[in-house]
């Protein structure tokens, strides 16, 4: 006669087999909602931890006058490789903020610095004006 395991196996050879597998089994079982969530969340996790590396920054400088480039350099130690985003808005001369989709302007990040283009048929406020950059960047 042979003494019954503990998953009632009569030769205990699946107790040998498992050992002690089923406490862990046990364990991710009882947690399985909370891994699928985990699963299911992992980019949100991904992207939340890459964005807690990133840092933003405003930057002010003058606009050249209607028809011309205005030139602001990037800051110190933040090169064109680490900018994410680039957002900029022009501070009109009559205190109105003017986004790039008003089609007035346009702005691109190149050789270190920010370009503002405001074309000869821009309107006359964003001439001689304030542009607020900001800058999200990786640190």
């Amino acid at each position: 006669m042979h003494v019954l395991g503990p998953f009632g196996s009569p030769s205990g050879l699946l107790d040998q087999k498992l050992g002690d597998a089923y406490t862990y089994v046990k364990i991710v079982a009882d947690a399985i909602e909370t891994i699928k969530s985990v699963a299911t969340n992992i980019t949100a996790v991904k992207d939340a931890a890459r964005n807690m590396a990133l840092k933003h920054l405003t930057i002010e400088g003058p606009t050249a006058a209607i028809g011309n480039i205005s030139y602001i350099a990037l800051p110190e130690g933040i090169g064109e490789n680490l900018v994410v985003s680039s957002q900029v808005v022009i501070v009109g001369t009559d205190s109105a903020i003017y986004a790039e989709s008003t089609g007035e302007f346009s702005h691109r990040v190149a050789a270190g610095f920010l370009e503002i283009d405001v074309p000869g048929d821009a309107l006359a406020v964003l001439g001689a004006a304030t542009a607020r950059w900001t800058i999200t960047y990786q640190d």
